[in-house]
């Protein structure tokens, strides 16, 4: 059977939900970041000695390897300033696995951009907080971010490595946002974006609430982005073809159902499975996370259940997240909400804005209802 690598890769993901194998790892190798962004609920530079060596996270990454990761994102903070990067970059492909990227794009030099066209990831996602220098310092407090991520797509670029950019919708980011979009696409990449500001992760000086926009405004932004996803193409005589407002190409690729018969089949079953958990994710049946200090969760804001890894085994470690993500049941105030299957109700936000896994948060259903009625 000949396979795209769109089919490919949600075989796999199939597989792995079907099986409980833990395929997608996510390793936030470091909290610290050199932009200092407004909203950002993970970044504090005061627990850097919590940081696991390139040998620590290797062996932790091995024994994923083995117990069948095929695919590991690298984050951070920002991943390039850990003193091991390279050290655990090339290690973890030599191990086999797939790679992707995380990064603000800023610390990339034409040294750093030659050692990855060498041993290039699968790609990179990179993150863009304005359309200017002005922008740019408003958001991350460095007006030559800009020039530094400009200058970090160009070498990227040049040297054939992919890349895809996204942007975060705040109080900082709202009024660059038509810029932002037309930024985006003119590098010829989908256009993303995120809407939901997390609360931070520990004190680090940030209030990411204050940067949050209202659900009301999060609906007209969603329009407005909309309007200028399609306004780029049409200017531009190509055609868009999307009519969704989040992540302009990229969602309708998520959506796309495999053709092959047998591949739908692993497609149904997978689904299956997702739905009888409180999730609607992958989160615990075939993706984990691994933070700074080695603490396996189930995803990146999941703080609530933390297994350390430099105590255990890996396998032993993802049984017992199982475990917990099977204990996790579905919001008894989400059940029946008219709008559940366009919000998709998440647990761990659930937790992180009440303090429950079984309390709605509000915020959230604010922007989703708001967007409801706007698209009515």
């Amino acid at each position: 059977m000949s396979l795209t690598y769109h089919e490919f890769i949600t075989f796999m993901h199939d597989n792995a939900i079907i099986n409980r194998i833990p395929v997608h790892g996510t390793f936030s190798l470091t909290p610290r970041c050199n932009l200092q962004c407004s909203m950002c609920f993970i970044c504090n530079p005061e627990v850097a000695n919590e940081e696991l060596s390139g040998d620590q996270w290797l062996d932790i990454m091995k024994q994923a390897r083995d117990a069948g990761m095929g695919f590991a994102l690298l984050t951070g903070g920002e991943p390039l300033l850990h003193r091991d990067f390279w050290q655990i970059y090339t290690g973890l492909r030599k191990l086999g696995v797939y790679i992707t990227v995380n990064s603000n794009g800023t610390t990339i030099t034409p040294e750093i951009a030659d050692r990855f066209q060498k041993i290039p990831p699968v790609r990179f996602a990179i993150s863009v907080y304005g359309a200017s220098p002005e922008a740019y310092e408003k958001v991350t407090g460095s007006a030559a971010g800009y020039e530094k991520l400009v200058r970090g797509l160009a070498l990227l670029r040049e040297r054939g490595i992919d890349f895809r950019l996204r942007t975060i919708l705040s109080k900082d980011t709202a009024p660059d946002i038509v810029n932002i979009v037309n930024f985006i696409l003119s590098y010829d990449v989908p256009f993303g974006y995120g809407n939901y500001l997390m609360p931070p992760v520990w004190e680090n000086g940030n209030d990411p609430k204050s940067k949050r926009l209202s659900g009301q405004e999060i609906a007209e932004y969603t329009k407005i982005i909309r309007d200028a996803v399609h306004d780029y193409y049409k200017s531009r005589h190509i055609e868009c073809g999307c009519e969704h407002g989040g992540e302009h190409g990229e969602a309708a690729a998520q959506e796309e159902q495999p053709k092959d018969p047998k591949l739908m089949e692993f497609r149904i079953r997978a689904n299956k499975i997702v739905s009888k958990t409180a999730f609607n994710c992958n989160a615990g049946l075939s993706t984990f996370t691994v933070g700074h200090d080695g603490m396996l969760k189930i995803c990146e804001i999941a703080l609530d259940t933390l297994i350390d890894l430099k105590q255990i085994k890996f396998a032993e470690g993802f049984e017992q997240l199982k475990a917990a993500v099977d204990a996790i049941k579905e919001c008894d105030e989400c059940i029946g909400c008219p709008d559940k299957h366009k919000c998709a109700p998440c647990p761990p936000r659930h937790h992180l804005e009440t303090g429950s896994y079984n309390k709605k948060a509000d915020y959230v259903c604010e922007y989703v209802r708001a967007g409801v009625k706007l698209m009515e």
